[in-house]
């Protein structure tokens, strides 16, 4: 399905990061989007560079 895609997007809010689920869609570097909370998504940008 992905592969089908124009673009990939996640959406969701800040309680679905950290945990893990019982199916895997993609890796991170996968996506071209990431909707979720402003706040949130600055705090995982420092974290994922370091």
């Amino acid at each position: 399905m992905l592969e089908a895609a124009k673009q990939v997007a996640l959406v969701c809010d800040h309680t679905k990061f950290g945990n893990t689920a019982l199916a895997k869609v993609c890796r991170l570097d996968e996506l071209e989007h990431i909707i979720t909370m402003k706040a949130f998504l600055l705090r995982c940008v420092k974290r994922w560079n370091g």
